[in-house]
């Protein structure tokens, strides 16, 4: 999954150490700390101060996810199964309800908890791909107390003989205190909440009516 928010709060870079001698003979006064330009630091990178705080929304941790599933329905109904907000998003872990908007915008709420972290992420998805009935992908941003993430899901749908081969893949990116205090459990957490979802898919189909190949 690409990186689809960068944080506006940033911070500077010491380049006290780059000072030559002849500057601080010159200069016996300065400070050695100045600051690179900002101009040639990432636009996300670039701020007013540089403080605890700043720099833990600076800090990213990446969660990557694929597989792999068929189902015995036809790529139209496991489409529109996907695709329709009141279907997919209760199958999200914690889930606890549903805002849609039109065909393509919805927003979920879910629980979240980690360590001392707990509250409900408001996370609004965006049908970024539909091709009906070969691909549909959604990008969403959420948000919770102690962290933001952004992130990108993808399903690929082909006829297999008898089944539809439903390939998944995408990407998490999760921003702020929230990766400090989570730590390495992040990644493992975040892996087993997306195979619970793909389970809950997975059950969802076989269970749907719908035409059978």
């Amino acid at each position: 999954m690409r990186l689809l928010h960068a944080w506006p709060d940033a911070f500077h870079i010491s380049a006290g150490h780059k000072e030559s001698r002849a500057q601080r003979k010159r200069n016996p006064q300065s400070h050695r700390g100045q600051y690179l330009p900002l101009h040639r630091l990432p636009e996300h990178l670039q701020g007013h101060s540089f403080g605890c705080t700043e720099y833990e929304r600076s800090v990213e941790v990446a969660i990557k996810f694929a597989g792999a599933f068929e189902v015995r329905r036809t790529p139209e109904d496991v489409y529109d199964f996907l695709t329709d907000p009141n279907k997919f998003a209760p199958l999200l872990p914690e889930f606890r309800g549903v805002s849609v908007e039109d065909a393509q915008n919805f927003t979920v709420k879910v629980n979240v908890g980690i360590s001392y972290i707990k509250g409900v992420a408001d996370v609004k998805l965006h049908l970024a791909e539909s091709d009906r009935p070969k691909r549909a992908q959604y990008k969403g941003q959420g948000s919770v107390a102690g962290g933001n993430v952004s992130m990108v899901a993808a399903f690929d749908l082909a006829l297999a003989g008898e089944v539809t081969r439903v390939a998944w893949q995408g990407e998490a990116q999760v921003f702020g205190r929230l990766t400090s205090v989570a730590g390495g459990l992040l990644e493992p957490l975040g892996k087993k909440q997306v195979q619970k979802l793909i389970d809950g898919l997975q059950a969802a189909l076989h269970g749907e009516t719908g035409s059978t190949l």
